[in-house]
């Protein structure tokens, strides 16, 4: 028998498992029938998920104070600390890539 260990919250930094177990922790945030985001081609995309990353997409302030609130209510729910410090917001109010093409997944 091995000796006994705490077992802590969280995802090991830079585990290989790590990306994985967040995407499946995370998979219950619901945020695809949430309407706020930004249209692409016929798609409404308000985040995408990177490894053990998320980003919120949303043209309008409003619209990304409504999905914060729905990430602040999962996390509490599910015992989810998101970190501040790694927290950022970016604005960008250039109309430039309004008909820009996106390249195809």
């Amino acid at each position: 028998m091995s000796d006994s260990f705490n077992v802590s919250n969280g995802v090991r930094q830079g585990g290989i498992l790590s990306p994985y177990l967040f995407n499946i922790y995370m998979n219950g945030l619901r945020l695809k029938k949430h309407y706020a985001g930004c249209k692409m081609a016929n798609l409404i995309i308000n985040h995408l998920f990177y490894a053990d990353d998320l980003a919120l997409l949303c043209p309008s302030q409003r619209g990304l104070q409504e999905l914060l609130e729905i990430c602040e209510k999962y996390a509490h729910e599910h015992d989810i600390k998101f970190n501040t410090k790694k927290s950022v917001v970016l604005i960008r109010r250039s109309k430039l890539l309004k008909n820009a093409v996106v390249a195809p997944f």
